[in-house]
């Protein structure tokens, strides 16, 4: 009997405002939970919005499942 193992993946807003996002991983699905932006420092010229590392997602696209998140208004 196999044991199922849920993994929770912070891909942004560690330690910082904004940029929050998490993936939580449930065997062989991931769930991503809030995708938010975050506002460049002030030495970031030219540089509009900062967005968080989605690398791991892009690589695990075929596990990737649901998106859930809240709009600010």
């Amino acid at each position: 009997m196999s044991k199922s193992k849920i993994k929770i993946i912070p891909l942004g807003g560690v330690e910082e405002i904004g940029i929050n996002c998490t993936a939580i991983e449930y065997n062989d699905e991931i769930t991503v939970i809030d995708i938010g932006l975050g506002f460049p420092l002030s030495d970031q010229y030219g540089v509009d919005y900062v967005i968080p590392n989605i690398d791991y997602l892009k690589r695990n696209k075929k596990r990737y499942k649901e998106l859930s998140s809240h709009m600010h208004i």
